[in-house]
């Protein structure tokens, strides 16, 4: 609906994701962009940060309802993020 804005998206649910090339192409209204390569490399890094998002608020929340959100991250790498 035009007047709600974007939402959506499938992700990859259950799917396993594996390192590879994989091919992007956006479709909306019948429109599709040209397709995209994207590759996905395995890094170790992934296994020494963890995010977390904590939703500050418990109980039912309405759409109109403000929900303060709280993003850690655990830098165990020695990389700069």
């Amino acid at each position: 609906m035009v007047d709600y804005g974007w939402s959506g998206g499938w992700g990859f649910g259950d799917d396993k994701i594996e390192p590879g090339v994989y091919v992007l192409i956006l479709e909306c209204a019948g429109e599709k962009t040209a397709p995209l390569e994207l590759i996905v490399e395995r890094s170790d890094i992934v296994t020494q940060v963890k995010t977390q998002f904590r939703f500050e608020r418990e109980g039912a929340i309405k759409k109109s309802t403000h929900v303060p959100i709280v993003l850690t991250v655990d830098n165990g790498s020695q990389a700069t993020i």
